[in-house]
Order: structure tokens, then C-alpha cells, then sequence
């Protein structure tokens, strides 16, 4: 939803990343028609290739980025932490550690954190191992999944636009409790993935330019198992289809199919066909696939969730892994130094060597921003989320099939068919349509 300069509103548009307006505020008060403005792209990133040993890209890495939280440091008012126990947290909440320690401050760092009461989604084992190598002042909340039907009609007013899971509702509850402790500042690791590992992107990229090149061998050391040769498989056919054979696979899909009966299609139609093709990027270049990834999506949808979350409880949010330098520096880079046989983000890995507990820093099986959501909607409150569905489905004007999605949402209760994210879109939609009082044009598009 973040991948051009439309929101789901009419005459309201986006900055897009690395874009700036020339706007003549007196001009524009004297126009009487609501007015799209002019966007001019300023910012480019620069690249040079790098021709140094990994060894001298870790240590510099490393620098940079000890400066990018110096920089994000600086406040005239208290600074905290989010912190998940992944790599990217931990190194923040460590490095900043790091630096009160050095400049002798006798401030104590906060930290604020989501857990789950179920072991499966929760990931607290590793945020103490950050806690215990500190001294940190450790706050960690509990978000209960009774509060999604008293807490979601005010997050989706904060949100402006839906969300696609839970992971915004977990993310409330981290603001949520640094505001309770006065905190104002709160660092986190957002960015880091995009460009670091780009959601194993570069693993497969890396992997598809050894099967061009035949060279089995090393293939097979990797692959574990037959998963992960189907996964490779399908990843290689998907990059070689052009940006329309891609979305026309995705059309015959089995999942497209079953939730175009669920959504009135036809009430979505625009009037005018879209000018950007989502998936017309380059997949076989890791740097193209890092700035598709940083500034057309997943990045600016994650920021928008963490910056209205923070604004709902007057925090600001910010996030020392998208300093420019950090960013221009690793696109510089040989994909090699970012991504190995068995070691995602190598670089960050390696820059965190001697900072983070050994566990933490080489540790394989982190869950990401995980949330006991699939078990909140399969078994703890099946009920209630049927119940807020019904109570929300005649406002979506018809776009949401009510007997349709009644169906859909129950084989995915009763597993059925496989759990996915959708579930909560449909419900949120819904929802949406409520708190903005949308309706339906005489053309039948939504207003």
C-alpha cells in the first residue's frame, strides 16, 4: 500500500521516499480546487565499489555505525530502546550501552519489549541475555488478545490506513509502555533487514547465480533439505518471468482465486489503469533488490506502522540503521560480504563480534516480530473474532461478500485451509470503512 504517492484517501497523497515539494504556500491557499502537488526526487544514493578486504568492510561498517547511534543519541529529553532479542535490537540496545559507558553517563538505558505468555511466539530468552550483559532497565508488556476488539477501532484511526497483521498491535503496546515510563526517544532496529539481508533475497539471488554457474557442489552443501530445493526451484522460475507473467501467476493462483469470491473486485476498479508495475524490478541484482526493498516496499509500509505508533503516544521513533551512510556504504558491496553459506547479514554478524552475547549474535532460528495472532484467532477468541467481523461487514458497502468471507474465515479457524495474514485484512477492511465513514460514488467507487 506504500509503493506509490496514493493513500486510500482521495486528494491526499504521500512524500515519496527521498522526494521534496517547491510549494508557494499564498498561491495554493488561493486555489479552490484540492491540488495534487509536484514531486522532485532529491535524493540518489552514491555508490562506489568496494575494493577493500571484508575485514576492512567490517571494521568500517562497524565505525559507521557506532556514529549512527552516537548521532541518534542526542536528545534534550529521555531515550529508550525497543528491544526484541534479535540481532538487530540487541546490537543497538549493546552499542548504546557502549557509548553511555565510554562518555562515563551515569543514565541508565531503558528498554521496552512484546512478549507472549506462549513459548512458541515469544522470545524473551534472548532478550534477558541482552539484559543480563547490561545494566539496562528492562520493561517488558504482555499484549493480551481480548484488547483487539477495544483497542482496534483507536489503532486504525492512529494507522490512517489498515494493517496487514497483529505486528501493529504489538507494536502499540512497546509505545505504549515507554510512554508510561516518561521516555520520548525510543531507537529501534527498523531498516536493517532491507538492506543487510533483504528478507533472504540475496541468500536466494546468491544461490540462483550458483546454479547458472552449475556449480553444483557447493548448491548442495547448502540446500538441507527437499524444501529448500523447491524453494529454490520456484524462486529461479519466479525471477526469470517478466513484472505481467509475474502478476499473471499470481492471478491463477489458488489463493487469488479463492479471495477474489471473498471481494467484490469490481467495486475496487479504477477508473484509470496504474501506472507502476509492483513487481517490475530486477531480481537478479542484489543491489536493485535492496533499493526496491528500502523504498517501495517493505520499508516505507513498516516505517509508516512505527511512526504513527510512536506519534499515538507522543514518541519519536528512530532508527540508526538507515543512516545514509550505513546504507550507501553496504550497497557498495559484494554480496558475498553480506551474505554466506549459512550466515544471514554477515557483515553485521562479524561488526558484532566481542559486543553481543555469542548466543545472540550467530543464533539461526529468530522468529522476526513474531505474534501469537494465529492462535488467538484459531483457538483463544474464534468466537469473538467471527462476532467483531459480523458486527463490521455491512459497512465495507458491499466490497467484503459477507456469506463468502463467513466461509473463508471459518476453514481457516478449522484449518481447513492454511493460516495467512488475510483473515485480519478482510476484518480490518471492514473496520476501516467504519471509523472513515466510507462510502460508495455514484459510479460505485469508494470515497
Amino acid at each position: 500500500t506504500d509503493h506509490t504517492d496514493e493513500t486510500l484517501f482521495r486528494g491526499v497523497y504521500r512524500v515519496l521516499p527521498g522526494h521534496h515539494i517547491y510549494a508557494n504556500t499564498e498561491e495554493l491557499l488561493k486555489k479552490a480546487t484540492v491540488l495534487k502537488l509536484d514531486q522532485e526526487k532529491w535524493y540518489r544514493p552514491h555508490v562506489e565499489e568496494f575494493s577493500g578486504s571484508f575485514d576492512n568492510a567490517v571494521d568500517q561498517f562497524k565505525a559507521k555505525f557506532q556514529d549512527a547511534v552516537r548521532l541518534h543519541l542526542r536528545s534534550d529529553v529521555p531515550v529508550g530502546s525497543a528491544l526484541s532479542g534479535g540481532l538487530d535490537s540487541s546490537s543497538i540496545v549493546m552499542t548504546v550501552q557502549s557509548i553511555l559507558s565510554q562518555n562515563e553517563r551515569s543514565t541508565v538505558q531503558k528498554t521496552f519489549s512484546s512478549c507472549s505468555t506462549d513459548e512458541r511466539y515469544d522470545e524473551k530468552t534472548w532478550m534477558d541475555m541482552v539484559v543480563e550483559a547490561t545494566n539496562v532497565e528492562a520493561h517488558f508488556v504482555y499484549p493480551d488478545g481480548r484488547d483487539i476488539f477495544n483497542l482496534t477501532d483507536s489503532l486504525v484511526w492512529h494507522m490512517d490506513e489498515p494493517y496487514d497483521s497483529q505486528s501493529a498491535f504489538l507494536g502499540y503496546h512497546v509505545f505504549a509502555e515507554a510512554e508510561k515510563y516518561g521516555v520520548k526517544v525510543v531507537l529501534n532496529g527498523q531498516g536493517a533487514d532491507e538492506y543487510l539481508s533483504c528478507y533472504s533475497e540475496l541468500k536466494n539471488l546468491r544461490q540462483r547465480n550458483l546454479l547458472k554457474k552449475c556449480n553444483i557442489r557447493s548448491l548442495l552443501r547448502e540446500i538441507g533439505n527437499l524444501g529448500e530445493a523447491v524453494d529454490l526451484i520456484k524462486s529461479s522460475i519466479y525471477s526469470s518471468l517478466t513484472g505481467s507473467a509475474r502478476m499473471f501467476a499470481v492471478y491463477w493462483s489458488k489463493r487469488h482465486r479463492t479471495l477474489n469470491n471473498v471481494i467484490n473486485v469490481r467495486l475496487l476498479v479504477g477508473k484509470k489503469s496504474h501506472p507502476y508495475d509492483v513487481n517490475n524490478f530486477k531480481r537478479d541484482d542484489a543491489l536493485e533488490i535492496s533499493r526496491y526493498q528500502l523504498f517501495c516496499d517493505p520499508l516505507p509500509r513498516y516505517l509508516r506502522w512505527e511512526d504513527r505508533n510512536s506519534m499515538a503516544h507522543s514518541i519519536e521513533a528512530r532508527v540508526p540503521f538507515l543512516d545514509y551512510r550505513l546504507v550507501e556504504f553496504t550497497n557498495s558491496l559484494p554480496i558475498g560480504f553480506l551474505d554466506a553459506p549459512f550466515i544471514r547479514k554477515r557483515l553485521l554478524v562479524e561488526s558484532m563480534k566481542g559486543m553481543l552475547p555469542e548466543s545472540i549474535r550467530l543464533r539461526k532460528d529468530k522468529k522476526g516480530f513474531v505474534t501469537p495472532e494465529t492462535r488467538w484467532f484459531q483457538i483463544d477468541y474464534p468466537n469473538e473474532f467471527l462476532a467483531y467481523f459480523e458486527a463490521h461487514v455491512d459497512y465495507s458497502k458491499g466490497v467484503i461478500n459477507p456469506a463468502k468471507a463467513r466461509e473463508y474465515l471459518r476453514a481457516m479457524q478449522k484449518e481447513k485451509i492454511p493460516f495467512d495474514k488475510s483473515y485480519w485484512r478482510i476484518i480490518l477492511f471492514c473496520v476501516w470503512m467504519k471509523r472513515f465513514r466510507v462510502e460508495l460514488e455514484n459510479d460505485n467507487h469508494p470515497s
